[in-house]
């Protein structure tokens, strides 16, 4: 057999693999979303339980997936990925990007993170023009960013890694990723050092994210990045104008508004209104 033919038939077996349905979805969420017992998966996936026992059993028996009792009386079991299982996620990771490229899709990607996973989902509906993935914890969000999203809409408080850390790592990251917080305080100071682009209060309706992610996703200069992302602060301070902070966001407004001829019009573009 020739090293075109074996290399093929790799090829056809890999393939096999992940081309049934829930193989690939279990072992992107065991690696990205973190091991999980029967029941967690289930929840994630929402996939009947005759259908992902026969998932787990198969990718155990190929050496993907591994399971571990955690206790024998009650049992609890815990699935991980082996090593090779979080090789086989890098190889659909880039296969999803391919898949994007291949479509030639010009819908904005937007990574949608918060801890309450009725959120993602109603954010994702919101957001059904874009393509959009969704993560309920700060290390699953940070796993779902790559250089082809447009735009993180980031819940900024979570447990374990909140949404502050998230939005430091992807801005010295990914410096084209636009980020919107979302909280249902107002902006404070202690935030002012965070780098983001929008501050939305919850609760957010959809016209929110949609004209939040179409302003995002629109190309810009790093002058009216930083623009517009002072606006926002000086917009989500609004209410509160006498505080040093508000004062030193308008002194920095005024100073890049010079350098922009069109700061105004800009400004009504985004949707953001200039400060006093």
């Amino acid at each position: 057999m020739s090293h075109r033919d074996t290399s093929l038939r790799a090829v056809r077996d890999g393939a096999t693999l992940v081309g049934k349905k829930w193989h690939p979805a279990v072992v992107y969420s065991l690696v990205v979303d973190g091991p999980a017992g029967f029941s967690e998966l289930e929840r994630r996936l929402d996939v009947s339980a005759k259908v992902l026992t026969e998932t787990l059993s198969d990718l155990t028996d190929e050496g993907i997936v591994r399971r571990h009792e955690i206790q024998k009386r009650p049992l609890r079991v815990e699935y991980t990925p082996t090593a090779s299982g979080r090789e086989l996620a890098n190889v659909l990771r880039d296969l999803g990007r391919w898949s994007e490229r291949r479509r030639g899709d010009d819908a904005p990607v937007v990574v949608v993170v918060d801890d309450d996973p009725r959120l993602t989902e109603l954010y994702a509906s919101m957001l059904s023009e874009c393509d959009v993935r969704v993560a309920n914890d700060g290390r699953s969000g940070l796993a779902a960013v790559d250089d082809a999203v447009d735009v993180l809409l980031l819940d900024r408080k979570m447990p374990d890694v909140d949404g502050e850390h998230v939005a430091r790592h992807v801005a010295a990251e990914y410096r084209d990723v636009r980020v919107a917080l979302l909280s249902s305080a107002r902006l404070d100071e202690t935030v002012l050092s965070v780098p983001f682009d929008r501050y939305l209060r919850k609760p957010v309706t959809a016209t929110d994210l949609a004209e939040t992610v179409a302003s995002l996703s629109t190309p810009r200069t790093d002058a009216a990045r930083r623009y517009l992302s002072t606006l926002a602060k000086l917009a989500a301070f609004r209410g509160d104008t006498g505080g040093d902070a508000y004062r030193s966001l308008e002194e920095q407004r005024a100073a890049l508004a010079d350098e922009l001829p069109d700061a105004d019009a800009l400004a009504a573009e985004a949707g953001l209104t200039v400060g006093e």
